[in-house]
């Protein structure tokens, strides 16, 4: 009686022990192809933005003395100072305010380039080439991205800033570190990004001035430098 008993008992265990591991084994396989599942629907996601940022029409533009090169968007076109004053002349005095500190750097330094959308004038962008390189590195980044807002602020005297997003990050072919703001200035509210961008030889600087709030690193991450 015993003997049938401890049987019995080794026979419950067993079929118990069979049953966890099939049920463990069935979960696995459920978790398996979750995150397979999740990994693809991640790269289809990645692969359609890639796919969709290539369907944006975009112009190359080449600046600077070793011609930096970058392709933007074909809606920003690249003005001259006399195009610039010319398409500003009949805007309202508020939007000549937000957009009166790029131009001015242009008006100073002729190897920049000015970059606007000519329809309503909501973006406008500035590029230059230092004259000298900044070596970026992540543990530098923040003394950098100190620099940057000190230049922001003596772009935008007595302007409030609200910081949206500091970074260090690397690029297809260079290192950067951007600095984005929400500014009041001058009766506007806009944001403002503005990025040095470096591999070893050269350095540029972007300033990305917009009133919807795209800062264009998907295509500055992609400036090629000589």
């Amino acid at each position: 009686m015993i003997v049938d008993k401890i049987k019995n008992g080794l026979l419950v265990a067993a079929c118990a022990f069979l049953l966890q591991g099939c049920a463990e084994g069935a979960k696995s396989e459920k978790t398996g192809k979750t995150e397979t599942e999740t990994s693809a629907k991640v790269e289809a996601e990645k692969s359609s933005e890639e796919t969709q940022e290539d369907a944006v029409p975009q112009t190359s533009h080449v600046f600077g003395k070793f011609d930096c090169h970058v392709k933007l968007p074909s809606t920003l076109s690249q003005v001259s100072i006399k195009k610039y004053d010319a398409l500003i002349a009949n805007r309202r005095s508020s939007i000549k305010r937000r957009c009166a500190p790029l131009a001015d750097i242009k008006r100073l330094k002729d190897h920049t380039v000015l970059l606007v959308d000519k329809e309503n004038l909501e973006t406008v962008i500035l590029l230059e080439e230092r004259s000298s390189v900044l070596k970026i590195e992540k543990k530098n980044a923040g003394k950098l991205l100190g620099l940057l807002e000190s230049q922001l602020k003596q772009l935008y005297p007595g302007g409030e800033f609200e910081s949206i997003e500091t970074q260090y990050k690397e690029g297809d072919d260079s290192r950067y570190c951007l600095g984005k703001y929400k500014i009041k200035y001058g009766g506007n509210s806009f944001f403002q990004t503005s990025y040095f961008i470096s591999n070893d030889k050269r350095t540029v600087i972007a300033h990305v001035n917009a009133v919807d709030g795209d800062d264009y690193e998907k295509y500055l991450n992609k400036v090629r430098l000589k």
